[in-house]
């Protein structure tokens, strides 16, 4: 039997599965189980790998204190649904720029009309979040940003 033979009786965690992320099975209401249920430490340790950031650089974004990440073993509501959020947001820009080290870069250049702030550092709230999601899509539909 195949990792993904028995999907609609499964409860992955999409920390842990970046394949599945856009899977139609991924619906609004199943990511909101999926915060309610918790992201572990472990996953995002291994998402922190994958997406070549610190645990320091992620712990700066993240709703809760630095200390946290490196404590809990499962994050708390707000937590899971932050990280489950830059999940989103980082599939979506590596889509658009087609691989990690390019998105990894451009999240980190100073960006004029941000005041001078990175996009990476925009990413510790939901709005933050959004305005980088709007602009990916723009870039991508080539649009001016």
């Amino acid at each position: 039997m195949g990792k993904y033979d028995n999907v609609e009786n499964s409860e992955p965690n999409i920390a842990a599965d970046a394949i599945l992320a856009y899977t139609p099975r991924y619906s609004p209401l199943r990511l909101v189980h999926q915060s309610r249920a918790g992201i572990k430490r472990i996953d995002l340790l291994s998402y922190a790998k994958d997406i070549n950031r610190t645990l320091l650089a992620l712990a700066e974004i993240l709703p809760s204190s630095y200390s946290t990440p490196t404590k809990k073993d499962i994050f708390d509501k707000a937590t899971s649904e932050h990280i489950i959020q830059l999940k989103t947001l980082y599939e979506q820009g590596i889509e658009v720029f087609d691989d990690l080290a390019s998105f990894n870069t451009w999240l980190d250049q100073p960006v004029e009309a941000y005041e001078g702030a990175t996009s990476f550092s925009l990413l510790d709230t939901s709005f933050g979040i959004k305005l980088v999601s709007d602009e990916l899509i723009r870039i991508d539909y080539g649009l001016p940003v």
